[in-house]
């Protein structure tokens, strides 16, 4: 009885370690597992896979023509300048010389050539008069060609002899300062001839030479003279 007893509780110890020893070994072998999956990067814990290597890339090429065949870009020509090597052509001497003539012929005006031919006559006696080239001059040489330009002229203040021209003329009246011999425009239709001095806006006309002022005061110091502009030689 007491050997029956014994050996039922060998079995029941038995049975009873083979239950414990079971759910240890499956414990055991889903721990490694855990562990090997665990070893594995996931994209959630921000590991990403090995990327693959980059494979050299061929040059572009592009078709040539119709044909589709490919060929390598070819460098663009240098572009050069068609002026720089063009051959220089020398002037024309003869069309030259033709083009100067031709701009002296334009600066020349015949104009104020003849404007010395425009004679100043005071009381009878011609003197020599230096005109300037202006308009005004221009235009009394004009009358003159028509017909002589006489003026009826009074001392004015012990310095010149003044009178009035039969119509108005252009003027460019500038302060001046005159000297004895002058020949001046006064308020665009007054003749003055000065044998002294006075400040005041004039237009200039011309200046007489070869007279000195003793003889300029003895032809115009009177108290009243006749001047004539006439066109050509007196």
């Amino acid at each position: 009885m007491r050997r029956a007893v014994c050996v039922c509780l060998l079995l029941i110890l038995s049975v009873m370690l083979g239950a414990c020893a079971g759910p240890a070994s499956g414990s055991g072998e889903s721990a490694v597992q855990e562990q090997e999956i665990g070893s594995v990067p996931s994209a959630s814990q921000g590991q990403l896979p090995e990327e693959d290597p980059v494979l050299p890339q061929e040059p572009e090429v592009r078709p040539s023509g119709a044909g589709g065949s490919a060929q390598p870009d070819k460098p663009e020509p240098e572009q050069t300048n068609p002026a720089a090597s063009a051959p220089v052509q020398e002037p024309d001497s003869g069309r030259e010389e033709e083009q100067a003539a031709s701009s002296a012929e334009e600066e020349t005006d015949p104009e104020e050539e003849n404007m010395q031919e425009l004679t100043l006559i005071i009381n009878g006696e011609a003197v020599d008069v230096v005109w300037e080239s202006n308009q005004t001059v221009a235009e009394l040489l004009a009358c003159a060609r028509e017909e002589s330009v006489v003026v009826s002229t009074t001392r004015y203040g012990d310095f010149e002899q003044v009178g009035g021209l039969p119509q108005s003329f252009s003027r460019d009246d500038v302060q001046t300062t005159t000297e004895p011999g002058d020949i001046v425009l006064y308020a665009g239709n007054q003749l003055v001839l000065f044998y002294g001095s006075n400040t005041w806006s004039y237009t200039m006309l011309g200046h007489i030479q070869g007279k000195t002022q003793e003889e300029l005061a003895d032809l115009l110091g009177g108290g009243s003279g006749v001047v004539e502009l006439k066109y050509g030689q007196a």
